[in-house]
């Protein structure tokens, strides 16, 4: 292979940020050791293109704030 797989670019990312190794013993808490630095390091990655770029995420779409859309969502 003469170039590496993308992923491998995140993983080395999440490595870098947050150590290499998982401390949980048991292979359901390694799972979701895994799964907590990936959503841990996503969420960095937003927070550091909303301030180095200006960049504003729209989550879920919201129109008019959180209070309105919670309310929709219960007449559903």
């Amino acid at each position: 292979m003469k170039y590496p797989l993308p992923a491998s670019g995140g993983n080395a990312a999440i490595k870098r940020k947050f150590e290499e190794t998982l401390k949980s013993k048991n292979p359901i808490a390694q799972t979701n050791e895994l799964l907590a630095k990936i959503v841990v390091y996503n969420l960095t990655v937003i927070i550091h293109e909303m301030y180095e770029n200006g960049v504003e995420p729209d989550f879920l779409n919201l129109k008019s704030g959180p209070c309105t859309q919670s309310a929709t969502l219960g007449e559903v």
